[in-house]
């Protein structure tokens, strides 16, 4: 079995993964973005304040520039069961430019309903007054190389902003989130870091979407003393980093899971890799392949490298079938992997494919070709479609109030899963965080209180401590885009390897 615990291995392919994504650019706009998050609505149909593009618009009652609307900082008031006013505010702040310890993860399975013990799905005693308002900050790639990727993060959170508000808020204290674009550039990372720090008063980053620009988040929050509480795990930082916590499995035991569950279903003994060459890093997931496909119970197959420039990858469906590839990992973007599988089709080679969820997004639940091959995807939580449990239907259940008719994807619930840490983490300093203001350090030692917390079966079980890096968590489920759109295979299940 693969060593996850070796921090040098694992950290350098969890950065392939990323720096593969850093050539794969998407070209949407930041208002199809804002679009597709549900921004252009009205307070009363956004519920607790609809997205803005800045902050300096808050209390406007009409578009902006870019056709978002930024609700009053009262308009919680006008929701039944909101808390009344400051309580719904989510400010959307856009700096783009026009060029734009292993016994913690032991869970196979989601607990069974009702018997979760952990801090999130404990009964929180009534508020008998609103208390002072939590700033939280957002800073992720929205726009820009992997904005289609990554941009579903800023809907989940709000998302859950929303719904925390209109339960009273966390611990009596409402929600106010200021959300802003760094377009994976790390210099906006760290300007936005600062703005929502030094002068939002953001006590705490949450959700971050950082997979290529961690090393810039890393150093300000360490200097700060901000916990980032959950993201994209993607970077090799929320394995390195004593303030930020991960919200669920590592990165390299998600791949493994999505090739051995791809493997069965086809009934396959031999896998292929294909991998771009614009990261020169991802060649040491070339050099592991072996151990990789190990892992997954199939024989390494073909290895090789790829560009995502290329107009089609004819020669690498031929390489693949006469090597007999039975199914195929792919380290492309959303795009090289719709050319990838056409050009597979034209030559009567059919393998399902399995690719890194940061590669495929939202849009491509529409693709016929990414249907029809399937496409699988290991993820580190629950998959985002599943609804057989508590936590989970509660997740769907605020999609279809505040986010009706837009399209859901794995990051969609991991912003709105790194809410619910937050909200567990400040479970674990109740009767602190209700005797005045919330500040860094009582999140921080909320966070790092928290012991085998699954935040009701949404996650594997996860444990923080103060003063050291999370370590690798090597727990999966899996989730796969076929022609009845996405679905679950192994349902909520959380697989952990070695167990």
């Amino acid at each position: 079995m693969m060593k996850l615990q070796s921090s040098k291995g694992i950290a350098a392919l969890v950065v392939c993964g990323s720096l593969i994504l850093a050539g794969c650019g998407t070209r949407q706009s930041e208002a199809d973005l804002v679009k597709a998050e549900g921004g252009v609505v009205s307070v009363e149909e956004a519920g607790l304040g609809a997205l803005g593009e800045s902050d300096a618009a808050v209390g406007a009652t009409t578009p902006d520039a870019t056709g978002a609307v930024v609700g009053a900082p009262d308009a919680a008031a006008a929701v039944p069961g909101a808390v009344a006013p400051g309580g719904g505010t989510t400010a959307t702040t856009n700096t783009a430019q026009t060029s734009g310890s292993t016994s913690a993860n032991t869970g196979k399975t989601k607990p069974a309903a009702g018997t979760s013990t952990n801090a999130a799905s404990a009964t929180a005693a009534a508020c008998t007054k609103q208390l002072e308002p939590i700033v939280i900050g957002q800073t992720l790639a929205a726009s820009g190389i992997v904005g289609a990727s990554t941009g579903l993060l800023r809907l989940g959170l709000q998302m859950w902003v929303k719904d925390v508000n209109a339960r009273g808020g966390v611990q009596c204290h409402p929600i106010v989130l200021y959300t802003m674009d760094d377009a994976s550039d790390p210099t906006r990372v760290q300007s936005n870091f600062n703005e929502l720090v030094n002068n939002k008063k953001a006590v705490a980053i949450v959700a971050a979407g950082v997979p290529i620009t961690g090393a810039a988040m890393r150093p300000a929050a360490e200097k700060a003393k901000i916990p980032v509480v959950g993201g994209e795990m993607t970077a090799p930082e929320w394995t390195q980093s004593t303030y930020m916590f991960p919200q669920g499995g590592s990165p390299i035991p998600s791949l493994v899971g999505s090739i051995k569950t791809m493997a069965q279903a086809a009934g396959a003994k031999r896998a292929g890799l294909l991998y771009c060459v614009e990261a020169s890093i991802c060649g040491l997931s070339s050099k592991n392949w072996a151990q990789i496909a190990k892992d997954a119970g199939v024989e390494a197959g073909l290895n090789k490298a790829v560009s995502l420039t290329q107009s089609d990858y004819t020669a690498e469906c031929q390489a693949l079938k006469a090597d007999n590839s039975q199914v195929v990992f792919a380290f492309l973007d959303a795009s090289g992997l719709s050319r990838l599988v056409r050009s597979c089709n034209a030559l009567g080679f059919k393998p399902p494919f399995s690719t890194v969820p940061l590669a495929i997004g939202a849009q491509s639940s529409s693709d016929e070709a990414l249907r029809n091959a399937p496409i699988y995807l290991g993820t580190s939580t629950v998959p985002f479609m599943v609804s057989d449990f508590p936590a989970a239907k509660a997740f769907q259940d605020a999609a279809k109030r505040y986010a009706p008719g837009q399209t859901m994807d794995q990051s969609s619930i991991s912003g709105w899963i790194a809410g619910k840490l937050f909200e567990a983490a400040l479970a674990k300093v109740a009767t602190e965080a209700r005797s005045g203001p919330v500040t860094s350090a009582m999140i921080y030692k909320g966070v790092t209180s928290l012991r085998n917390e699954t935040l009701g079966g949404l996650t594997p079980p996860l444990t923080y401590q103060a003063g050291k890096p999370t370590p690798i968590n090597p727990c999966y489920s899996v989730a796969k885009l076929g022609t009845d759109g996405w679905t679950a295979p192994q349902g909520s299940k959380i697989t952990c390897i070695g167990d």
